[in-house]
């Protein structure tokens, strides 16, 4: 439960706020512990990759997500810290991770854009292609699964484009969570 989470949370601790009733009951503890609570806001999104993995989080193509940032920001006992988002699992193709990294910073910079607010971690879930075979899969695991170091390639390389305005500023870059 959020409250019992919320209540022995350790110092430093970060929700995922994950839907509106979750947001809600955050708001509610924060008031009645009169705390100001760092929040990651769960996104969802659409790579064109792959199936959007839109069972979790604030949508971000339908503004969604926007009005679940802007919700937080108004809340003086909320600090909106992170981004998260999980585009799923056994996903082969690199550029479906550089695509959510794409997405997920052009939000982040819509959010910092008035100097208001500052990101400190962008969170891409998991989820990385094992070597297992998986029905479905007609080639062996090693010639159909990428080695991490080409996922680890397109994430980093969309990551550095995607905070170079951070870069210009002299801004500290936002910590990546894999």
């Amino acid at each position: 439960r959020v409250e019992r989470v919320g209540r022995h949370a350790s110092p430093g601790a970060h929700l995922h706020v994950d839907h509106l009733d979750e947001l809600s009951s955050i708001e509610s503890l924060a008031r009645e512990l009169d705390r100001v609570v760092p929040v990651t806001l769960r996104l969802n999104l659409n790579t064109g990759y792959s199936e959007p993995w839109s069972r979790f989080g604030f949508n971000l193509e339908s503004g969604e997500a926007h009005e679940a940032a802007r919700r937080i920001e108004l809340n003086p006992q909320l600090r909106l810290t992170g981004l998260h988002s999980h585009i799923g699992t056994f996903i082969l193709e690199p550029r479906a991770y550089a695509e959510q990294m794409r997405l997920m910073c052009e939000f982040m910079a819509w959010l910092e854009q008035d100097g208001q607010l500052r990101i400190e971690s962008l969170d891409i879930g998991g989820g990385l292609p094992s070597q297992n075979a998986l029905q479905g899969v007609y080639l062996p695991p090693a010639q159909s699964v990428p080695e991490p170091e080409v996922f680890a390639r397109a994430i980093v390389d969309a990551l550095h484009q995607g905070v170079e305005y951070r870069v210009r500023l002299n801004q500290p870059l936002p910590r990546l969570i894999f």
